[in-house]
């Protein structure tokens, strides 16, 4: 199987892949690179790297990238260019990108450009042909200057060729960068991968232009990337050992311009392409894993974002080797709502403190916090553990009701998750869920008060395809969908972009008049009390809380194909193993190759890898004791949970792992590692 991820970021990312036995990661929307025949461009078997994906003036767009898959024109064993063309227009921010046409081989007249070792290109739309400027080097020749009429892609016929562009020894080196400046055309970016890339204007042929960078084998592959709404203002680059560096700044960086760098699971990165060359909110990239062999990636604009944000130079040699899995540290390194890591939390309603944390969401801007009986939902930016936006109070010291737009009918507030673009709150006992576009305060969506979306005055129970009872975990899904968990219904719901009417249930067979607990019997298709949901690529995790398990459903199916906590889908024991949970197991997370689960009356964290239902590491209790489930084992501490005989809630991300723990009155962050 090959499939191509999209990661959502923070600070730091990590990609996921299917090839060398990773796990598909969290898909944001439809942004994969698939093919209108059926499956995904990359290949399982081959060697897919160096993309190149330009936008077109009329809207679609155009992938290169070089294989040595085998394919109908006969490259078979050696490295090609190949093309592929978008079936049909993409927008810019878009939620789904286009299927592709099957790739070609691109040649003159049938003959094929080919290499030994990967070829090094670069490729630009010029409308005025119309088509695409090749620039590329075969066998380690002096780069040649070709044309791709547009008429042309799907064939890969070129013309105008072959025409030398450089001719110094300089440019007879083989990795060719893939960048371009943001604002022209007229402009690529070359060089050997080590310490000379050069900014080239493509209209003389000549390599004197600007050095871009003075640090050797850290920048090969620049692309440009949008800072806000500027163009061109930074740059991605790619050292040799495979690790992505930010530069700011301008083009003429030094060792003390490098940024973060992305850490990668498993993988080692071997290109980098900005759609439209900064015009978009898309990366494409390929890496390679344990194999050897390389995929493509589609990296969504929060990497960008947190990429492009300012941070200092890390120092000399303290970037670790990206092989390897990422791990999350059991130690905490950072606290919510309280002063340090040995004191319970505050326990009052202020800009710091919780009364009852619960619910949390993150996305590259910031922690979202439920506090339940405050009536609140808090938003943290960044890294930082004050305040700086509340919803359903007009004060960070009120805990007030009411049924509007603007607070919560009841002191009772669990559930929020950020979409990225909006959040959702769910009023429990109200029987509704609010959503708050962008960074707004007031609701301008209302989910479980009939079919208008607008009904906030209301907070009758129902069940129905429109109307809820009692809704507890809510999980955007990144299409402005969400998933909500209908804990008095005993199913899941979910509601498909922005509409407030169901068109999928779980746990009721299929029916969305009926709310029967474990509805035909408990097994793959029932629920009880159901009280979390997370995303994975390939489909979603319930937690069925009354059945003391977790269950996970491929794709859209509402049947489930995995349980976390039994031995089958049959039987509801509890217990304090590895592989049984205590009652009020309460929330789930995934991120990338990890599913994360919390075991509330076990106060802790079992973290699992990929399909196993056996964790590897435990949260909260002694690392790798399975066995333990006492409140603040140790002592409250950085690494101690204390869920006080109810409940807790988690999430995860690039950065790391977010735990709500309830009887401590706090948060803690675990940091990737």
């Amino acid at each position: 199987m090959k499939s191509v991820r999209i990661i959502t970021f923070s600070f730091v990312a990590i990609f996921a892949a299917c090839k060398g036995g990773e796990s598909p990661a969290k898909l944001k929307g439809n942004l994969a690179l698939a093919l209108q025949s059926g499956g995904s461009v990359s290949s399982s078997s081959a060697d897919d790297l160096y993309p190149q994906i330009v936008t077109q003036s009329n809207g679609f767009i155009t992938l290169f990238f070089v294989s040595n898959r085998t394919s109908a024109n006969a490259c078979s064993g050696i490295y090609c260019i190949y093309v592929s063309q978008s079936v049909s227009t993409y927008t810019d921010g878009s939620t789904a990108l286009p299927a592709f046409s099957d790739p070609v081989a691109l040649n003159v007249n049938s003959t094929l450009i080919t290499g030994a070792s990967p070829i090094g290109f670069v490729a630009f739309y010029d409308a005025a042909l119309p088509g695409y400027r090749i620039v590329y080097s075969e066998n380690g020749t002096y780069p040649k200057l070709a044309l791709l009429p547009q008429a042309n892609v799907l064939t890969g016929t070129l013309s105008g060729y072959p025409q030398t562009e450089v001719t110094s020894t300089f440019a007879a080196r083989v990795g060719l960068i893939n960048g371009a400046d943001a604002t022209s055309a007229s402009y690529y970016i070359m060089g050997d991968g080590g310490a000379t890339q050069k900014k080239i204007q493509l209209t003389t042929a000549s390599d004197s232009g600007t050095n871009i960078c003075t640090v050797a084998n850290n920048c090969r592959w620049v692309t440009y990337v949008k800072s806000g709404t500027a163009l061109g203002v930074d740059f991605l680059h790619i050292s040799t050992d495979g690790k992505l560096y930010k530069s700011a700044g301008g083009v003429s960086r030094a060792a003390a311009g490098f940024n973060q760098t992305l850490s990668i699971s498993k993988l080692k990165l071997t290109g980098l392409s900005s759609l439209g060359h900064g015009k978009s909110d898309l990366l494409i990239a390929s890496a390679s894993d344990a194999t050897g062999l390389s995929d493509l990636y589609v990296l969504d604009s929060p990497l960008k974002e947190a990429l492009t944000s300012t941070g200092d130079a890390p120092p000399a040699g303290s970037i670790s080797s990206i092989a390897g899995t990422s791990t999350i540290s059991t130690t905490a390194t950072r606290v919510y709502g309280s002063v340090d890591f040995t004191t319970i939390g505050g326990g009052t309603t202020t800009q710091t403190t919780f009364t009852a944390p619960f619910g949390i969401s993150t996305d590259s801007t910031g922690v979202y916090v439920a506090d339940q009986t405050s009536t609140r939902a808090l938003f943290f930016p960044g890294t930082s553990t004050t305040a700086s936006r509340v919803y359903g109070q007009t004060l960070y010291t009120t805990t007030g009701t009411g049924l509007s737009t603007t607070a919560f009918g009841t002191n009772n507030v669990p559930g929020v998750s950020t979409s990225g673009s909006g959040v959702f709150v769910s009023d429990i006992l109200s029987h509704r869920v609010l959503y708050f576009d962008g960074t707004s305060t007031t609701a301008s969506r209302v989910y479980g008060q009939g079919a208008t979306g607008t009904s906030f005055g209301t907070n009758a129970s129902g069940t129905t395809n429109s109307t809820i009872n009692n809704p507890d975990g809510v999980t955007a899904d990144g299409n402005n969908g969400v998933y909500i968990a209908d804990a008095s219904n005993n199913r899941v719901l979910y509601f498909s972009g922005t509409s407030v009417t169901a068109s999928r249930v779980y746990g009721q067979l299929g029916s969305f008049v009926t709310g029967t607990s474990n509805n035909g019997g408990i097994g793959p298709n029932s629920l009880s009390g159901p009280r979390s949901i997370a995303i994975a690529t390939d489909g979603i995790y319930i937690v069925d809380t009354g059945n003391t398990r977790v269950l996970f459903y491929p794709g859209t199916s509402t049947t489930a194909s995995r349980v976390y906590g039994q031995p089958n889908f049959t039987t509801a024991g509890t217990g304090t193993t590895a592989t049984t949970f205590q009652t009020l197991v309460w929330s789930v997370a995934t991120y990338g190759n990890d599913v994360f689960i919390f075991d509330g009356n076990n106060n802790r964290v079992l973290a699992y890898s990929g399909t196993s239902t056996t964790p590897y590491q435990v949260y909260g209790q002694p690392s790798l004791n399975f066995t333990a489930g006492t409140a603040n084992n140790g002592g409250r501490s950085a690494s101690s949970l204390n869920s006080a005989g109810t409940y807790g809630h988690l999430t995860v991300d690039a950065s790391g792992l977010y735990v709500t723990d309830n009887g401590n009155k706090r948060v803690l962050f675990f940091p990737r590692q």
